[in-house]
Parts: C-alpha cells; structure tokens; sequence
C-alpha cells in the first residue's frame, strides 16, 4: 500500500516531507475506502487527487477511484445512471 503511494508520488511530482501525511489520511479514514468503506486489506490503496489542482481529497479503493474519475469528466451521467436504476427492468421481462 505504502509502495503504492510512493510511486503515485513519483509519477504525480507530489511533494510530501514523508509517509506521515498517507499514514495521517489512512487514520482519519480507519485504514478505508474514503467511499465506500472497504478496508485495505487486501485491496490496492489509491490517492485521489482533483485534477484541475492537484490537490490530494483522499485515499480510495480502485473501484472508487475509477468511478470518481469518471464522474469528474461526465458528472452529468450520474443522474442519468440514478434515473436508469429506478426505472426499473422493462416491462414486457416482468
């Protein structure tokens, strides 16, 4: 997990004097998915970032991190999806 963070660190030229800034965030969210509350146990750690400043929002499983990066692009969509799920199945399969 830490590893993980690190290369993102790399990768993203994330300035950070050391590990206690991802130790601090994965406390403040009880070592879980800041969505959906899955613990990392056996489940990669990823940092979630906004995109436009770069600034860091939290720490989320790989589900959540790809759902988020497509709702940051297409937001409208989730309504779209909401209104989908409460329709329903089609009428002529009940």
């Amino acid at each position: 997990m830490l590893k993980s963070f690190w290369n993102w660190v790399a990768r993203n030229k994330w300035t950070v004097s050391d590990h206690r800034a991802y130790a601090y965030i994965l406390n403040l969210q009880e070592n879980k998915c800041a969505i959906c509350h899955q613990a990392f146990i056996k489940i990669r750690a990823n940092v979630d970032h906004d995109h436009t400043t770069g600034l860091v929002r939290g720490i989320l499983c790989q589900r959540c991190n790809i759902f988020v990066g497509y709702l940051e692009k297409s937001g409208h969509l989730l309504q779209a999806a909401q209104e989908y799920i409460e329709r329903g199945p089609i009428q002529w399969l009940r």
